[in-house]
């Protein structure tokens, strides 16, 4: 049976963003079994972008928590994944733009490893504008990779950033 993944997205008025993420999701060398978005209640043109694309990707909306009944990105996340369906979740944010091997890679590590989750470094494209005395050191606050936190095994990260990571389904429910 072929592996099966599902990509799970937070979003809240971000329309613009989105939709960089969700082409970006387009462009993957293994294609998204779905796409779950997660809407926290957008005030914005989010619900008509996502049925524009749905011709041509398996993108879904889901109404979230509204904002103001909203606590935290875990609780949306969480409904995310009771409804997404795939055997691995991944999960990115609207503000980013996953590399066209990002589920190619995902999908041989869900293969070939015993693992139950997995992550990648998240970097900037250069959008980000830190002040003078920023320390490349803090940049898991703005959900960055921090410099040095590869460990001595390659290809592994201390800990991996919701924005670039796929979990096993059976582990989250």
């Amino acid at each position: 049976m072929a592996l099966r993944i599902s990509v799970v997205i937070l979003t809240c008025d971000r329309a613009e963003m989105l939709g960089g993420c969700l082409r970006a999701l387009g462009e993957q060398e293994r294609p998204p079994d779905e796409i779950v978005v997660v809407d926290n209640g957008s005030n914005d043109e989010a619900t008509a972008l996502i049925a524009t694309l749905a011709d041509a990707l398996p993108v879904r909306r889901i109404p979230g928590i509204p904002k103001d009944r909203w606590n935290g990105a875990a609780a949306s996340r969480n409904l995310g994944v009771r409804e997404a369906t795939g055997d691995w979740i991944a999960f990115t944010d609207d503000d980013c733009l996953p590399t066209a091997d990002w589920l190619r890679r995902i999908a041989a590590h869900a293969e070939a490893d015993r693992a139950d989750a997995i992550g990648g470094i998240t970097e900037d494209s250069g959008t980000l504008r830190f002040p003078w005395w920023w320390h490349e050191e803090l940049n898991w606050a703005p959900g960055l990779s921090v410099p040095g936190m590869k460990t001595k095994h390659p290809g592994s990260l201390h800990y991996a950033q919701t924005a670039n990571m796929a979990v096993r389904r059976q582990v989250l429910l």
